[in-house]
């Protein structure tokens, strides 16, 4: 159905294209043969852009008008925040049309973003983290509070608000928030509160860390362990589910599940896990379940304890949960009657020690730097390294970046490939931090040299004109 679409558009746009190619060069041959004069080209050119501005702007204005409410109500609802909610970055499950520049219309510091002037090996690096990353793609719908701490993400916000604009969507669960304090909440929002790492911080630098595809919890304990320089387990070993199916016959393997539909209708698996009462931890989803388009989605639904999610392709995610105080999770997966096979990564559990990972943010925050200013594209402020420690920033780095170590240049590294890093001998240091855009100088020397001779040009020119 998706790909028929696709295709009858495709097909509408090939024969449009080769009308007004057909049309364009008819005229240009009757203006060769001077049938036609100048002046008709330029009243046609100006009618086709006249069209062309007037179907843009009509189309444009019947999308937009989803934007309107829902703009106004979470612009209201960012701003019912205290200021130390949006003191370091905030996230969000919710989006409107897969929006990922967020962050950029309501004024925050965020994660989700698509913008062509990202590193990719930011994308890169994210993704190897469990979060639907690719290219210049980044969703914040699969964090743990390891990347909340790592991110600093101190601010995430949850909505059960039903609504009827359609290309509106909740992404992701995070229910192992659900024992956090709140910055604010109403009826149908809730603003968790996080402990989380400083902006700036005296850390261990190691980029050799042997990063690996489909183990983001791993990826996440190695990176904490290295910047730390401790040995802190923050995940337990798997919880197997058991698994039961409603039109399914089911095979595991290798920690694979194949399942085959006995009946072509709908059908549902149901994974079933027993667990430490109370407790938090992450569901670690095969990412070929749910894709970026409802539509194409290989299941219909997805539940946990009865709450529906939503998940997104790419790579093997975890899924926040809590484990009520009976310690049982009910995972359960709606699956479409034109998914007669299926083959997933089986969905284990993986449990958090909060007290680790609490503990491992204490350390981090005692090593702080003392931010005296940020504003725009400068930070500066204090700090102490101690032997075999670097400043380490989450700040990604990018052509412009300059950085001054009590009052000296110094260069600036890269930690995790991606991330702006100092190396510095021990001692205490005031750091300057500040971004200047590449070229800026340049084009405006350029702009000034072209004026002067536009200027030349046509003084030129009318002294011609007049001899």
């Amino acid at each position: 159905m998706y790909l028929h679409k696709k295709f009858d558009s495709f097909k509408s746009s090939l024969f449009a294209t080769l009308i007004v190619l057909v049309i364009s060069i008819i005229i240009l041959n009757l203006y060769i043969l001077e049938k036609i004069n100048s002046k008709f080209i330029a009243l046609l050119l100006i009618v086709d852009i006249f069209l062309n501005t007037w179907v843009t702007w009509s189309t444009t204005s019947k999308n937009v008008t989803s934007y309107n409410p829902y703009t106004e109500q979470t612009a209201s609802l960012i701003n019912k925040l205290p200021t130390s909610a949006k003191s370091q970055r905030l996230e969000k499950s919710f989006l409107l049309n897969n929006d990922r520049g967020e962050s950029y219309t309501f004024n925050y510091r965020g994660v989700n973003v698509f913008s062509s002037n990202n590193d990719p090996h930011l994308s890169k690096l994210l993704g190897l983290l469990g979060l639907p990353s690719i290219g210049y793609y980044t969703y914040y719908s699969t964090g743990t509070q390891l990347t909340d701490a790592l991110l600093g993400i101190k601010t995430y916000i949850m909505s059960n608000k039903a609504t009827t604009v359609k290309v509106f969507s909740n992404y992701g669960l995070r229910d192992d928030l659900v024992s956090n304090k709140n910055w604010y909440k109403d009826k149908n929002n809730i603003a968790y509160k996080m402990a989380v790492f400083p902006l700036v911080f005296a850390g261990y630098s190691k980029n050799n860390l042997n990063l690996k595809s489909n183990s983001a919890l791993l990826n996440q304990e190695k990176i904490l362990q290295s910047l730390t320089n401790t040995k802190t387990v923050y995940f337990s070993n798997a919880i197997t589910p058991q698994i039961t199916s409603n039109n399914m016959l089911i095979k595991t393997s290798n920690n694979l599940i194949s399942m085959q539909q006995i009946k072509k209708k709908k059908s549902s698996v149901i994974f079933t896990y027993q667990a430490k009462p109370n407790s938090n931890g992450y569901i670690m989803l095969d990412p070929t379940i749910m894709s970026w388009g409802k539509y194409i989605s290989d299941a219909s639904k997805m539940t946990i304890n009865g709450h529906s999610f939503r998940s997104l392709s790419v790579n093997l995610q975890p899924i926040g949960i809590h484990i009520p105080e009976n310690g049982k999770l009910i995972l359960k997966i709606y699956w479409k009657p034109s998914i007669l096979n299926k083959k997933i990564i089986q969905p284990n559990l993986y449990l958090l020690n909060e007290n680790a990972l609490f503990k491992s943010i204490q350390l981090v925050q005692s090593r702080k730097m003392a931010i005296t200013t940020w504003k725009g594209n400068s930070i500066s402020g204090t700090i102490t390294l101690h032997k075999g420690q670097s400043l380490l920033t989450t700040i990604p780095y990018s052509n412009g970046w300059y950085a001054t170590a009590n009052g000296k240049k110094v260069k600036i590294q890269k930690y995790l490939g991606c991330f702006i890093a100092l190396n510095l001998p021990a001692g205490k240091y005031t750091i300057q931090l500040n971004h200047k855009m590449p070229g800026f100088k340049l084009g405006i020397i350029i702009s000034i040299f072209g004026i002067f001779v536009l200027i030349l040009l046509k003084k030129l020119s009318s002294k011609y004109l007049q001899c």
